[in-house]
């Protein structure tokens, strides 16, 4: 039960920073429609997808390959994430770049 205290933090400091997160990618326009999306797809698709897959696999694979299958969604996760990460740095810069070309970094 003590591990439960740290889910508590944990969860309320990434859905925070995501929220954030987003809308500091997005146009400044944009804002807030990307939080609502972010919202949307991390409460509304990914726990109603989430639910139905889990239990799917929970029938068919048990707990370990339930277990198995959510580390590794994860992990992909996290590496589609730190792509997605580096691909819109190199694009801003590029971006930069063309705005100012005196400019060099």
């Amino acid at each position: 039960l003590p591990v439960e205290l740290l889910h508590g933090i944990t969860f309320g400091v990434g859905f925070s920073t995501a929220t954030v997160y987003s809308g500091k990618l997005a146009p400044p326009q944009l804002a807030a429609t990307f939080q609502g999306l972010w919202q949307a797809t991390y409460a509304g698709v990914g726990a109603g997808a989430g639910g139905l897959l889990g239990g799917l696999l929970m029938e068919r694979c048990g707990g370990q390959g339930l277990f198995t299958a959510a580390a590794a969604v994860v992990a992909a996760g996290g590496l589609a994430g730190a792509f997605a990460e580096r691909a819109a740095a190199a694009h801003q810069a590029s971006t930069a770049r063309r705005i100012r070309p005196d400019k060099e970094e």
